[in-house]
């Protein structure tokens, strides 16, 4: 594998098997573009693969090209596998302001740094949702139920960092990282 690294790619508006974007397909087309040892995860658009560093930014762009085909929107946000230990490691939901009442537990996922609001942490009006972190890329957020509905922190998220993100559950981030092995 010589001078490789394994990412993760978390793919914006993915459902593995939705509009004919199936799990073979997607794995021939990261192996097409180089991607080595492909895999997917679960059915939101989660895939692994190895690659040269400095071979990141084109195999993206080309990737994302070649889904847009399929699905418009698609927008991949690739990190190392060693970047998301590192997160899973710090435990960003050791503390939340909600504190047993959390029911979601989300990481969403910038492929720009995001500015930290002068006020942190953020809220949605309805106080179910809750923004508490933001680590360079990612933020981090939590929701709760409030009268009796439960609000996913995506949408939240999103407007806050000003930019498109795609947001997974910590749960699946989890998941993912736990199935592949260690370097």
């Amino acid at each position: 594998r010589g001078n490789t690294v394994r990412f993760v790619g978390f793919i914006r508006h993915v459902m593995i098997g939705r509009e004919g974007l199936h799990r073979v397909a997607l794995l021939e087309r990261v192996a097409s573009l180089g991607g080595g040892r492909p895999v997917s995860f679960i059915t939101t658009g989660n895939i692994a693969f190895d690659l040269a560093p400095a071979a990141l930014e084109d195999f993206v762009e080309a990737l994302e090209d070649e889904i847009a085909v399929i699905i418009v929107g698609a927008a991949i946000y690739a990190r190392t596998l060693e970047h998301l230990r590192a997160i899973i490691f710090s435990k960003p939901f050791a503390q939340t302001p909600f504190g047993d009442e959390v029911v979601e537990r989300v990481v969403s996922f910038a492929k720009a740094p995001i500015p930290i609001p002068d006020k942190m942490p953020v809220y949605s009006k309805r106080r179910d949702v809750c923004v508490f972190r933001i680590n360079g890329r990612e933020a981090f957020g939590v929701s709760r139920p409030v009268d009796g509905r439960i609000s996913g922190a995506g949408g939240l998220i999103e407007w806050l960092v000003g930019q498109p993100i795609t947001t997974r559950s910590f749960g699946t981030v989890s998941r993912i990282v736990e199935k592949e092995p260690a370097a």
